[in-house]
């Protein structure tokens, strides 16, 4: 999918209730235009306040290249319905191949 050329191009998506996002792992189309995916901001919470750009940030500046995929690591945890990606700037086009959400599992852990 892919977003037209505008300011601030985001993507979101619902996930119907709230979850506790511990990781993304987002693929880059392979067949061209690859450098679309520069410089994005992961954000995630409750709000639709600016289209869901104003949740909490999980990171930012990433990039992926032609092709490429990466997972990413959102520390601390957040907690959200609506998880968005967004490239700020001016005259930006948005592409993205795939894009998993992997939540906390309650067993998962770690006692000190």
């Amino acid at each position: 999918t892919h977003t037209d050329e505008e300011n601030d191009p985001w993507w979101r998506v619902d996930l119907g209730v709230n979850y506790q996002i511990s990781s993304l792992f987002i693929v880059n189309r392979a067949d061209c235009c690859g450098g679309r995916l520069s410089s994005f901001e992961i954000r995630i919470g409750d709000s639709l306040d600016n289209n869901g750009n104003e949740n909490p940030m999980c990171g930012s500046s990433y990039s992926i290249p032609t092709g490429g995929n990466s997972s990413i690591i959102c520390s601390p945890l957040l907690t959200g319905r609506y998880v968005n990606i967004r490239i700020p700037g001016k005259d930006k086009i948005l592409t993205l191949c795939e894009v998993e959400v992997y939540p906390t599992i309650e067993g998962n852990k770690t006692l000190n």
